[in-house]
């Protein structure tokens, strides 16, 4: 629908609502930026240094301290701790599930049970669980006095998925422009105090175009309505 808008000297011919062209832009904005870089995030997360501190309190009981340092200092670093460790188990378990078109896939959940004083304790780990318990059940048939070993992820371990994000935002990012192109908002000011007409485009990609009255060799006003009645105008510039 054309919005006309005639002042002194000046008129101006608008479609599609700013708003709506507003409200389209941050939502669509936020997707092709804000989703991939999330995700981005969550996976640089995952490269980290885990860190396993034990202390032995008797010659079959331990105490244990977990620090995870991410790679990328933005990220905190977490710690946790586990007393009266008298043995410790790896578990794996897998989960079949669909997605929301009725596809099924495997998600796999990886465990370190710590048999503890008070009773077992099942503690989700990522993979490197099974590293995890080989080290303390090695640490608890030792004679040392403590342990103090780490396991880094090389950076290396997450080049297939940030190229699979890089993918994913180059592809939305090419659908906000190609949509953004056929949804705009447009104005053209016939301005007689300028002797301008100026032609706008707020959208992507931008656009702007201003011709003097003495570059305009012909303009025609062209005025017509469907069988509802609905009437729709167009410009014409030669």
């Amino acid at each position: 629908m054309t919005e006309i808008v005639r002042k002194n000297g000046q008129m101006i011919f608008k479609t599609q609502p700013l708003l709506f062209i507003i409200l389209f832009m941050t939502l669509w904005g936020s997707g092709f930026i804000g989703s991939p870089l999330l995700f981005l995030g969550n996976t640089i997360r995952t490269v980290n240094d885990l860190e396993v501190f034990c202390n032995k309190v008797e010659p079959k009981l331990v105490d244990c301290q977990f620090t995870t340092v991410p790679k990328l200092g933005i990220f905190p670093s977490s710690t946790k701790t586990y007393k009266g460790i008298k043995g410790v188990e790896y578990l794996k378990e897998t989960e079949t599930k669909e997605d929301s078109e009725g596809d099924s896939y495997t998600v796999t959940y990886y465990y370190v049970i710590f048999n503890q004083i008070p009773g077992e304790n099942k503690v989700q780990f990522d993979d490197r669980a099974q590293w995890v318990v080989s080290q303390i059940n090695q640490f608890l048939n030792s004679d040392q006095e403590t342990l103090k070993q780490t396991n880094s992820r090389d950076l290396s371990t997450i080049v297939l998925p940030v190229i699979f994000i890089i993918f994913i935002a180059i592809f939305l990012l090419v659908g906000f422009f190609v949509v953004s192109a056929t949804v705009f908002y447009q104005s053209i000011d016939i301005n007689n105090n300028l002797r301008q007409l100026v032609n706008t485009r707020i959208g992507i990609p931008f656009y702007r175009k201003t011709l003097s009255f003495s570059d305009i060799k012909g303009l025609a006003f062209i005025e017509s309505a469907d069988e509802d009645g609905v009437r729709s105008y167009r410009l014409v510039i030669d």
